[in-house]
């Protein structure tokens, strides 16, 4: 079954959704924490892992960090500073405020690739750097808002990943390709068979591994183009996150906002011929011709829109979080 498989690789590689997930149970890091933190940073999580293992044998972090990371802290041997944990992303949060000096975290995904952490000690860090701001791809708050990812590039990354290639399997782009679609269909026949079975009572399987997998089935439609397969999919997150998880329900209904606007975009040859329309707006100057995923896109998002003010609302604030 796909099931122990997709749970590790989910948390590695479904920015979207599943980090929410995970965030929704965690407790909030009291302002003021701080650690003094090196960073590497890599474009794949195979290769995350394969450094990681290298620093758990003893190379040296620093080392590797100017050698491999293609974060901007490079030439400081990966050096971020002592930071207040409450400006980190959520998931480097969770994978450092538990680690004691010299420990090394897991690999954990970040907007400009694959990251691990040591936490230094304070003599490292010039003390100038406590509290410093941390760069765009740690910072929870940036220049460019994270999106709800519901495009199934995370999922098709895993599918391949835990896809029989032979060695020489990535030097012909042929081969890339159709092992990229066998995977892809493999994949899917796990999963489906997976959430066919899911309602068995002898699986361990908590609210959070019931949504995530009707989640991440729909990603991998969605990654084929096959978008009213993957609102289906939504649509069965959403129903169960608002039984069982109902702070769940805001993501999904971004996600679904996204995925109605997507098909609209296939149904209408948005891409083919732009041309003057606007997707939410589709009544306007060049009427679309199919016109219910766009207007059921644009009620998901007032719909997530209301959900966000009324939390901020609630929190004290007065406007949307977005």
């Amino acid at each position: 079954m796909l099931i122990e498989r997709v749970r590790v690789g989910a948390l590695f590689l479904t920015l979207g959704l599943v980090v929410t997930i995970s965030s929704v149970a965690s407790q909030t890091l009291p302002v003021g924490s701080t650690r003094a933190l090196r960073i590497i940073v890599v474009e794949s999580a195979d290769e995350a892992q394969r450094i990681r293992a290298r620093l758990l044998d003893g190379d040296d972090f620093t080392t590797l960090a100017e050698q491999l990371s293609i974060d901007p802290s490079a030439d400081r041997g990966g050096l971020l500073g002592r930071l207040d944990l409450s400006a980190l992303l959520p998931e480097l949060r969770e994978a450092v405020q538990g680690l004691a000096t010299n420990q090394i975290s897991g690999v954990v995904p970040v907007p400009t690739g694959f990251a691990v952490l040591k936490v230094v000690p304070d003599e490292e860090v010039d003390r100038t750097t406590v509290g410093a701001s941390p760069n765009r791809a740690v910072a929870a708050a940036g220049s460019v808002k994270p999106t709800l990812d519901v495009s199934g590039f995370a999922m098709a990354v895993i599918a391949l990943d835990e896809f029989a290639k032979p060695a020489d399997w990535n030097q012909d782009p042929r081969v890339i390709c159709e092992l990229r679609t066998k995977s892809l269909a493999a994949a899917e026949d796990d999963l489906t068979r997976d959430l066919a079975t899911m309602n068995r009572p002898d699986l361990p399987l908590s609210p959070n591994d019931r949504v995530q997998f009707d989640y991440l089935l729909g990603q991998l439609y969605a990654y084929q183009g096959k978008m009213a397969q993957a609102i289906e999919r939504f649509t069965s997150a959403r129903t169960r996150a608002a039984a069982e998880m109902p702070a769940l329900v805001p993501q999904l209904d971004e996600a679904l906002g996204i995925a109605h606007l997507h098909k609209a975009s296939i149904d209408n040859r948005v891409f083919h011929a732009p041309g003057d329309r606007c997707l939410l707006a589709p009544g306007g100057i060049h009427a679309l011709e199919r016109t219910t995923d766009a207007a059921r896109a644009v009620d998901y998002f007032l719909t997530y829109l209301k959900s966000n003010q009324t939390t901020s609302k609630s929190d004290g604030c007065s406007t949307s979080r977005l």
